[in-house]
């Protein structure tokens, strides 16, 4: 599929992503571009005093998926608007006793659409991000809900 795209090309794509991605993560208060390798960006999610668990990001996960934006009575119109929409993400991962991550991946598919149209493929990461947001701001709120 990226047999057409010059090797050099394709680094500079996956970097430049990766870039914007990460600024895109970073400019949220909770999320936390922890590390970047290539093609994907590992993301810790504040809570008080640290970072959430294993346990909790389990739970992030599969909010990410679904519909919860009926559970967060107090969400703004654009959390609301993220909270509504599935958004899909890598499993999380447990890397250390203080925190686990999840992550954002540009995968073959997702390349190819950067490639072809910048600003939209980044604009889809850039809605991930947003519900990423939205759900560590109310994560005891959807914790509490039992969903």
């Amino acid at each position: 599929a990226l047999d057409h795209v010059p090797d050099q090309a394709r680094t500079d794509a996956v970097n430049a992503w990766a870039a914007s991605v990460s600024s895109m993560v970073n400019r949220e208060a909770m999320l936390d571009a922890w590390c970047v390798e290539r093609s994907i960006v590992s993301i810790r999610i504040a809570k008080d005093g640290g970072w959430r668990s294993m346990s909790e990001l389990r739970d992030l996960y599969r909010w990410m998926s679904m519909d919860v934006a009926s559970l967060v009575k107090d969400a703004t119109v654009d959390e609301k608007a993220a909270l509504a929409r599935p958004a899909y993400i890598g499993q999380p991962v447990d890397v250390s006793e203080s925190h686990a991550i999840v992550r954002i991946a540009l995968g073959v598919e997702s390349l190819l659409s950067y490639l072809e149209d910048e600003s939209k493929a980044l604009d889809e990461d850039l809605q991930t991000v947003k519900k990423l947001a939205a759900i560590a701001k109310h994560f005891d709120t959807l914790k509490k809900s039992g969903y």
